[in-house]
């Protein structure tokens, strides 16, 4: 699976918004589940879920450090989540044949897996890249030199982090990825 934007990816990306996805986890060990996900579509307007792991027994990888860092309760998970199975359904209806991008494709990609792991179903062709890779070929296809990528781009998450007051929850992350593009293909 290729995780560097192509050509077109880039091209396409410098006027139309890519989508950006994000998700929580209970922890960052080998046993986390994903505990909420949220995306961006082309407008920007954000989708975000709270998932609940009652369906699986082996979802029991509890982190209450992780829990205060993302301000999500277990107890919040098992009243308000979506259950995996409808979960599963969800994304694969919206995201299937989709590329999203994120900060950290392999994190995502993992609670993605283990999402659908839990329910025995086969992982739908979605594919999550690095954001990096993409805002530096729209900022080198915008005539950018690489001491001014990095530099641009190191700019550009700051005034986003800015822009989006508040980090580790699905939904703010994915509008703080929004922002970065937005600012790197100019359309802000």
């Amino acid at each position: 699976m290729k995780t560097k934007p192509t050509n077109m990816d880039i091209e396409q990306a410098l006027n139309v918004a890519p989508m950006f996805i994000d998700f929580e986890a209970s922890s960052l060990t080998a046993n986390s589940y994903p505990i909420e996900v949220a995306w961006t579509d082309s407008a920007g307007e954000i989708e975000t879920h709270l998932i609940s792991p009652k369906e699986c027994a082996d979802w029991t990888d509890w982190n209450e450090e992780s829990a205060w860092i993302h301000k999500i309760r277990h107890c919040q998970l098992l009243e308000d989540g979506k259950t995996i199975s409808w979960m599963c359904d969800f994304l694969t209806e919206k995201l299937a044949n989709q590329t999203l991008y994120s900060d950290a494709p392999k994190h995502d990609t993992f609670w993605l897996y283990r999402l659908f792991e839990a329910r025995d179903l086969e992982l739908p062709n979605i594919t999550i890249k690095h954001m990096d890779s993409l805002m530096a070929g729209i900022l080198a296809a915008r005539d950018h030199s690489v001491d001014e990528i990095k530099e641009k781009l190191a700019d550009f998450k700051r005034i986003a982090r800015f822009r989006v007051a508040g980090e580790h929850r699905a939904h703010l992350d994915a509008r703080y990825l929004y922002e970065i593009w937005s600012l790197a293909s100019g359309h802000n």
